[in-house]
């Protein structure tokens, strides 16, 4: 999933950006054919069942959502989800230090917190995330304290975010 809007059915099932993965959707795997899009289409207004891996916790759970056109955004579930292969040891850029008077700590980022992407990309290593910058840009974060995912807005910061960082999840 690379997009989760405020209020929306998926919002409302707790679902979180790239770091959790829809496995199957009432029992069905889901496939790069479409048939995702169509089972929710012929689920508007009933209860879909989706089994969701979580990269985080790596744990398996069972969410229901309600897909619906007038939740008050567009879309049936309120997000963007495409298919991917997924390697969660490539996942992210985990913040390691932030230097002071940086760009990453007028931002509020924190050490420990992940830098999963932006609304089209996934971040998947240092380079990648330094090739972002060279733009505005909104980052999704995730917080493992609060385990909470937010929208940072940065600046071009064409010398660098001031972080110190590792890349992929921890072990």
């Amino acid at each position: 999933m690379v997009a989760v809007l405020a209020g929306s059915p998926l919002a409302q099932a707790g679902l979180q950006v790239y770091l959790d993965i829809i496995l199957s959707a009432n029992g069905m795997p889901l496939r790069p054919n479409g048939t995702f899009t169509l089972l929710v289409s012929h689920h508007a207004g009933r209860k879909l069942t989706l089994q969701v891996f979580n990269l985080w916790s790596r744990q398996i759970r069972k969410v229901t959502v309600v897909p619906q056109e007038d939740w008050g955004g567009a879309g049936l579930l309120g997000g963007s989800i495409r298919y991917e292969a997924w390697d969660p040891k490539s996942i992210g850029v985990r913040i390691v230090r932030v230097l002071a008077g940086s760009q990453a700590e007028k931002a509020g980022l924190q050490p420990g917190e992940l830098i999963l992407g932006t609304a089209n990309n996934p971040v998947t290593s240092i380079d990648q995330l330094c090739a972002l910058l060279q733009q505005d840009v909104i980052l999704c974060v995730f917080n493992p304290s609060s385990s909470l995912t937010r929208s940072v807005p940065l600046p071009l910061c064409p010398q660098g975010l001031g972080i110190e960082a590792e890349a992929g999840l921890p072990p």
